[in-house]
């Protein structure tokens, strides 16, 4: 055998590419794990959630929002009634023109969430791509259609059988994910895996520096583990088991229940106070403005901290 027709590669080098293939996978597996958290078993977890305690929680949040306005109101007629203000019919209606006024956005935005929430297709978490600088909010159906088409066509060049190469590990397993998720329009998941695909690429093949791509790696390694680390942290993770375990669901019912009685409580107590000021009815006299007002103060800026 002539030894000049045999490539001889320094082991320096056999030693990194041995690094980057060992990294490579090790990087695959961690993006499957992130994938599975992410795509399979939080969404399932969500809508299980959901199913126990979605509406009760909803409730909650409405009926807070109330709270929070008829204490406003609470507070700014008091206020008035205690500077021996009249609360004239005009008067009246100012106060609650500028309460409403002050909560719409507030409302607006609680609405707005609980819509996205009930839209199978909206981004439970955008993060921006190198595809598109617009997010879920606002985002015209053609625009987000659009996005779906551009990473489709952007990962078909990549992870399509009939593309040679075999830099990036599991490539059928990805390409059947994104056939899934363009013909569901699941935009997070694309966008998922085009990071994956571009964190994947292996740019020694156009003369990178082994030595670089070995660090870039590593990073991308760290990184992504930590993710994963943060999704196994997450609150709704914690919770998995627990939502097997009966007692549990009905304490936590109960829990939700007992909070949702104490905001129903307060609304009651400024309805009190508001009941006549509203009806046109003559107020309050000024002793029981001030108890009611004193009241109000110790619930609102003391018994809260």
């Amino acid at each position: 055998m002539n030894p000049l027709s045999a490539i001889i590669i320094h082991p320096a080098v056999q030693g990194s590419r041995a690094r980057i293939a060992a990294l490579r996978d090790d990087l695959a597996r961690v993006f499957e794990e992130r994938l599975r958290l992410t795509f399979d078993l939080f969404p399932k977890l969500r809508d299980r959630y959901a199913d126990e305690f979605g509406g009760l929680e909803r409730l909650i949040q409405e009926r807070t929002l109330e709270m929070s306005e008829r204490r406003r109101m609470v507070e700014l007629f008091a206020l008035k009634l205690d500077r021996g203000q009249k609360l004239d019919r005009k008067t009246v209606e100012l106060v609650m023109k500028a309460v409403r006024n002050e909560f719409a956005r507030v409302r607006s935005r609680m609405q707005q969430a609980f819509s996205e929430g009930e839209r199978k297709d909206l981004d439970e978490a955008w993060r921006p791509s190198p595809f598109t600088d617009h997010g879920p909010d606002g985002t015209a159906p053609g625009r987000r259609m659009g996005e779906v088409r551009e990473i489709y066509r952007h990962l078909a060049k990549r992870l399509h059988p009939d593309v040679g190469g075999d830099e990036i590990p599991t490539r059928r397993k990805y390409w059947d994910l994104v056939q899934d998720a363009y013909h569901r329009h699941d935009l997070p998941l694309l966008r998922t895996l085009a990071h994956l695909v571009r964190t994947l690429a292996d740019p020694t093949s156009d003369g990178g520096s082994p030595a670089a791509e070995e660090r870039r790696l590593t990073e991308a390694l760290r990184a992504e583990r930590a993710h994963v680390r943060s999704l196994l942290h997450d609150e709704l993770y914690e919770m998995r088991e627990k939502l097997d375990d009966d007692h549990w669901v009905d304490e936590r019912r109960y829990e939700l229940e007992s909070e949702l009685e104490e905001v129903e409580v307060e609304i009651a107590k400024c309805d009190r106070f508001l009941a006549p000021i509203l009806s046109g009815e003559k107020v309050p006299p000024p002793y029981i403005v001030q108890n009611i007002w004193s009241s109000f103060v110790e619930d609102m800026y003391i018994n809260s901290r």
